[in-house]
């Protein structure tokens, strides 16, 4: 009866505006700040740690990386490794490579978008069959 009486009640939101979660986060990839980089909330506090920078394929296609050195100087093993954002993130999501010949691949063919419903392993035949066809 109380809710009846008073008047727009039915107006009224009886809970606040609460933002939704975001879908992505972004992640600034290049010295001079270049190009983001989407991924996924909860792999967003993981990537941040380290400076990423960025490659550019033969196809004109810009992957986030980073580089790292592994191995000793002593014993001559050291050398320098490189290590793609997509790559990252397909390893925490946890879902294991298939073969060697699978690589990451981008579901909506943006390669800095590298959010974990977007990435999944593929072998060349597999990708080559997702490319975009280009114009002749």
């Amino acid at each position: 009866m109380l809710r009846q009486s008073l008047p727009g009640w039915d107006d009224c939101d009886p809970q606040p505006d609460i933002p939704p979660e975001p879908q992505y986060r972004e992640i600034i990839v290049g010295a001079r700040e270049q190009y983001v980089a989407r991924v996924s909330p909860e792999d967003y506090t993981y990537l941040v740690r380290w400076r990423w920078t960025f490659k550019i394929s033969r196809g004109g296609n810009v992957y986030a990386r980073r580089c790292t050195w592994v191995g000793s100087r002593r014993d001559g093993t050291r050398r320098k490794v490189t290590i793609l954002m997509h790559d990252v993130v397909m390893a925490r999501k946890g879902v294991e490579r298939p073969s060697p010949d699978h690589t990451a691949d981008h579901g909506n063919r943006d390669t800095l978008d590298n959010r974990r419903d977007n990435l999944e392993w593929a072998d060349k035949s597999q990708q080559a069959k997702n490319q975009r066809h280009r114009r002749r």
